[in-house]
Formats: C-alpha cells, sequence, structure tokens
C-alpha cells in the first residue's frame, strides 16, 4: 500500500512541476513592424528566458509558420546572468495570405528529465497593407493607364543551346549517311558551274575584235581551264609542249596560228576556227572528266 502511495505522489509531484514551469515562463514573439505588404519579408523575433542548465530548441526551416512562409532565420548567441539564460532567433517572413489581420504564435521546446516540454509564446499580429484601398473599388474610382512599360529583351541561352545541340546532332547524323554523297554532290555544282563559267567568257571574246589583247586572254582562259580539267601544268607550258603533249592535232595548229597572229602579227589566218577547235576541245575533256565523276558518285 505504500508503494503505491509512493508512485501517486511522484506522479503529482511531476505533474504539478512541470505545470509551475509552464506557468512561471513564457516565450516572447514580436512582430518588427505592425504591418505587412503581400509578399513582402517582415522581421519577428522570437525570445526566451530559462533556468542555464536548460536546453531549448526554437523552430526551424521544418517547422510550419502558417499563415507566413520563412524566408530567413539567424540564431543569436545565449545571453547569461545569474544562472538565468537568455536565447533569442530573428525570423524572415512573407506572406501571401490576403487575410487583414494576420496572427502567430510559436512554440518554444525546453528539455526538462530525457522529456520535453513544448511552451507557446503570445500571440502578435500585423495588419496587411492594401495596395487597393475597398473605398476606391466601391466608388468606381479606378482609372485605366494605357501606357505601355517597356520591358527589357533577354535572351534565353538555354534554349539557344538545346537549339544549337539538337542541330548539331541532326547535322552529325545527316553528315554520317549522307555525308560522301553531299561531298560528290557539292564537287560535281562546282565541276560543272565553272565550265559554265568558262563557256560564258571565252564565247564573249570568240564575238569580239582579234585584237592581240583579246587573242592572249583567250589562250590564257583556255590553258587554265585545261589544267582544270586534265590535271596538267598547261599555264606553264608553250604552245609546242602542248601540241606534244595533245593527241588531237587540231588543237595544236588552233594553238600555232593563234602565236602567229599575237606574237607574229599575221591576221590573215583563221583566227575564228581557231578559237573554236581550242572550246570544242575544252568541253570534250570536261565530258569526259564529268563521266569519271558520275560513275565514281554512283559506287559511294
Amino acid at each position: 500500500m505504500k508503494e503505491i502511495r509512493y508512485v501517486v505522489f511522484s506522479f503529482l509531484l511531476i505533474f504539478i512541476g512541470r505545470h509551475n514551469f509552464a506557468s512561471a515562463q513564457k516565450p516572447s514573439l514580436k512582430f518588427k513592424m505592425d504591418s505587412i505588404t503581400i509578399g513582402h519579408g517582415i522581421e519577428t523575433s522570437l525570445s526566451f528566458r530559462h533556468a542555464s542548465d536548460q536546453e531549448v530548441f526554437f523552430p526551424d526551416k521544418q517547422f510550419d509558420f502558417h499563415p507566413f512562409e520563412l524566408l530567413d532565420m539567424e540564431y543569436f548567441t545565449t545571453d547569461t546572468k545569474d544562472s538565468i539564460s537568455l536565447d533569442s532567433v530573428k525570423y524572415i517572413l512573407k506572406s501571401f495570405d490576403i487575410t487583414k489581420v494576420q496572427k502567430l504564435k510559436l512554440p518554444v521546446w525546453v528539455l526538462s528529465g530525457g522529456d520535453s516540454i513544448r511552451l507557446f509564446s503570445n500571440t502578435d499580429s500585423v495588419i496587411l497593407k492594401e495596395l487597393i484601398p475597398d473605398s476606391l473599388l466601391t466608388q468606381g474610382r479606378l482609372k485605366k493607364m494605357e501606357s505601355m512599360i517597356p520591358m527589357k529583351k533577354e535572351i534565353n541561352y538555354p534554349l539557344i543551346i538545346k537549339w544549337l545541340i539538337g542541330f548539331l546532332l541532326i547535322f552529325s547524323l545527316v553528315y554520317f549517311v549522307f555525308g560522301n554523297t553531299i561531298i560528290s554532290q557539292l564537287k560535281l555544282i562546282g565541276f560543272n558551274r565553272r565550265q559554265k563559267n568558262f563557256n560564258v567568257r571565252f564565247k564573249k571574246l570568240m564575238r569580239g575584235e582579234f585584237s592581240t589583247e583579246n587573242l592572249t586572254n583567250a589562250v590564257v582562259l583556255w590553258k587554265n581551264q585545261m589544267e582544270f580539267l586534265d590535271s596538267k601544268p598547261y599555264t606553264s607550258m608553250s604552245s609546242s609542249e602542248i601540241m606534244d603533249l595533245s593527241d588531237n592535232e587540231n588543237i595544236g595548229n588552233a594553238l600555232k596560228e593563234l602565236d602567229q597572229a599575237v606574237y607574229g602579227g599575221m591576221s590573215d589566218l583563221n583566227l575564228p576556227l581557231a578559237l573554236q577547235i581550242l572550246y570544242a576541245g575544252a568541253n570534250d575533256i570536261f565530258r569526259k572528266k564529268r563521266r569519271t565523276l558520275y560513275k565514281r558518285l554512283k559506287n559511294r
């Protein structure tokens, strides 16, 4: 029977001790300002005086500060005098709640005898600062603002990088599959275009006056094109060397007549025919080379 009385008495002592502890101390909560603007931060302090041998815990980032949201927090160093400690923390809170009066109270946990006691602070409140007063809304005194506010254009670098990466991947895939075909086609297009330019320029010289300058330009143009088509150094060869190299006797005779007209001053020669022979010879070589390119393209 004595043991039962002892247990009951112990529970009563613990209950009375907790009650006295809770009623003797209370955390202090205070907003730094009496009003708040929606979405803007407000500084809030929470402090608690307690025995220096007690360990206390304040709400942290995991705590729900409804109707507020926690932006930042800062703990201050414990200040102890005469076995009484003062702990405090500063919170930066914001709210998107449209309630005109917004209230908050926060707990502090005290570790005592292997157990924790939760003590709530006082309730403090702030008033929501109205950007548009209700009186203006009810009286219809709002004015429409039609002026445009210029916005700074920003470059979307992540999107540009994504597009570049996508383009490079597609380009690499196309080149891997069709690279050789595309290169061959481009070479063929360039080959045909160069011959077309030669034909236009050479025909223009054929229709012009048979002056020394025009005849010299015609021979130089023909040698450059033949060197491109036949891959032989025509531009550094004399007419006699070209005659020995070529299987076409008519080309040799045509070059001989053009040399006589340019260097010998003879004017009774059949110069139109000589130029026509060179023109036809260049186009014959062109057609042979083009057939070779076509065959290479088909074999790839």
